[in-house]
């Protein structure tokens, strides 16, 4: 029987107790199950280091993209694989390596996935000395994921349409129509950009049901995708909507470069410090990032 960790998020959207004891029931018949709750912010990293650390054959991952993050940080560069359940609002993960969201689904899902014992290694992201699994952003992304946490009451209540309204209006408040303010360097190109997104799956969140995919061609076995945005015209907006939303056409458009394969790169402030989001977490502000391919860090179960 496989030894592994359930590191349970509580704060997360659709984690409760009652839930927790019914997917512990469960995976308790297949598992040598070990339950722990999170405490704060970081803590699912030393519960993935520590369960690595004691050769545990999985971590389950059960609360939302950013406690996924930190299990992710936790495990990297070990033999002890990551899987998740669903627990948070957008669940990118989940549904880029095809676990359901539906918990109950999922849970059989993943008791499935075990039975096989079929997991791959893929290749993630590395700026500074955190991890990311799904994109690094500076710029308007980054700008929005600092606006949405720091009203996690207005998260909860009103979900994907606060996104919508903080994207709104950071980039009406900062970033409409003003000139490139990030030198990014990568693999011999030079550009300058307004926001960037580096991506190492083509779907970047989601808005409800529907993905909002960034770069069309990303892969978590290639190297990244990175899609920048040299300026935002306000007639724009619709178009971008429409790009991300339906048609992808938002990469051929004159403001936009989009590079594929890329392995590394760094971004510099032409002016003021800009700020960086990992895995739709936020990072803080920087003068400078260099973002690195780390290939094969991860294993996974999905």
């Amino acid at each position: 029987m496989e030894q592994a960790m359930l590191v349970t998020n509580l704060a997360a959207r659709t984690v409760s107790e009652r839930v927790k004891q019914v997917i512990v029931k469960a995976l308790s018949a297949d598992l040598k199950l070990e339950v722990v709750d999170t405490k704060g912010r970081d803590h699912a990293t030393e519960l993935a280091r520590e369960a690595a650390d004691r050769d545990f054959d999985l971590v389950i991952s059960f609360g939302g993209d950013g406690t996924m993050n930190e299990v992710a940080n936790g495990l990297v560069g070990s033999d002890t694989s990551m899987t998740i359940l669903p627990g948070g609002m957008a669940n990118v993960l989940c549904r880029v390596i095809g676990i359901p969201v539906d918990i109950v689904e999922a849970t059989g899902y993943l008791l499935n996935r075990v039975k096989d014992g079929k997991t791959r290694r893929i290749n993630i992201g590395r700026v500074d000395d955190r991890h990311f699994v799904l994109s690094c952003g500076v710029g308007l992304d980054a700008e929005t994921v600092k606006r949405v946490e720091a009203n996690p009451a207005a998260k909860a209540k009103f979900r994907d349409w606060f996104f919508v309204y903080s994207v709104l209006r950071a980039f009406f408040s900062q970033y409409r129509g003003r000139d490139s303010f990030v030198h990014m360097s990568a693999d011999g190109i030079q550009d300058e950009f307004v926001t960037a997104i580096v991506c190492n799956t083509p779907h970047f969140t989601y808005f409800k049901n529907r993905p909002v995919i960034v770069a069309p061609e990303a892969r978590m076995e290639d190297e990244f995708d990175v899609v920048g945005v040299r300026r935002f015209p306000t007639t724009w907006i619709p178009g971008l909507a429409a790009g991300i939303l339906k048609t992808g056409k938002h990469v051929k458009k004159r403001h936009v470069r989009y590079m594929k394969k890329v392995e590394r790169m760094t971004f510099e402030s032409l002016d003021r410090p800009f700020p960086v989001q990992l895995d739709g977490e936020y990072l803080g502000e920087r003068q400078r990032v260099e973002v690195e391919l780390v290939r094969d860090g991860l294993s996974i179960l999905g």
